[in-house]
């Protein structure tokens, strides 16, 4: 097994981690879309496993175009953090866009939020 850091295809050392179970886990090429199974060994090495897929443009430009169209930002109704892929610029959440208020309402704040619902009612 060889240690692996850069796409076998077109040499690119822009790889995204995808799914994991175990020691393994799926890479993804960003420039070429070639797809790769790869275990990560004590130490922090990666070693290839299996070639999944070669090369795909039309999956890597779609990648790109959502990396690029990437938010983080607490949304100004609400307080909520958010991050968004492929929206539209906005500063807020989709919760408070189409339910402008529901984190006053405590049934619909369970729903969307149960998290800080539980907190509010615990604190």
């Amino acid at each position: 097994m060889e240690i692996f850091n850069a796409c076998t295809y077109c040499g690119s050392d822009q790889l995204v981690r995808g799914p994991r179970g175990g020691a393994c886990a799926n890479v993804f090429c960003i420039r070429c879309g070639a797809k790769f199974n790869v275990v990560l060994q004590p130490g922090m090495s990666v070693v290839l496993v299996d070639t999944l897929t070669g090369p795909n443009t039309v999956l890597a430009k779609l990648f790109r175009m959502a990396e690029n169209r990437t938010q983080e930002f607490d949304c100004i109704e609400c307080g909520r953090h958010i991050v968004m892929v492929c929206g539209p610029p906005t500063s807020r959440c989709a919760a408070c866009q189409a339910m402008p208020g529901w984190f006053r309402d405590p049934e619909l704040a369970r729903i969307i939020d149960p998290d800080r619902a539980r907190e509010s009612r615990d604190g």
